[in-house]
């Protein structure tokens, strides 16, 4: 695991890039999709909501993936939440990742970046 520290003297520990793009979210229990920026990895996700999400709450996520052509669907946990002025961060780990969809995001991940993913 790398750790590099940022000019804001915070240490990144993250195994994994995060890329930005475009994510659809529900909530168990809500009926239509809320569309917000947010960013993943191959083993997480965050995006920014007008709301807060409780820790263990469960999210069905589709993901914009730039230039794939596809919608990567996913489901998730909710791990935490950081209050930025105008929004709220909802952090989270994937807990289902469909297995075509799973070697799809890789593919879509190696086409971005192909030296960090042989590095994971």
């Amino acid at each position: 695991m790398n750790a590099t520290t940022m000019n804001t003297g915070v240490v990144n520990t993250r195994k994994s890039p995060r890329y930005h793009t475009t994510v659809l979210t529900r909530s168990e229990g809500e009926s239509s999709m809320h569309e917000s920026r947010g960013n993943i990895s191959a083993g997480g996700f965050c995006f920014e909501s007008d709301r807060e999400f409780e820790p263990g709450k469960v999210v069905e996520l589709l993901i914009g993936l730039p230039g794939a052509g596809f919608w990567l669907s996913a489901k998730g946990v909710v791990l935490g939440c950081i209050h930025n002025q105008e929004s709220v961060g909802v952090r989270g780990r994937f807990t289902q990742v469909d297995v075509g969809n799973a070697a799809l995001l890789f593919r879509w991940i190696e086409s971005i970046n192909p030296e960090q993913v042989r590095a994971a």
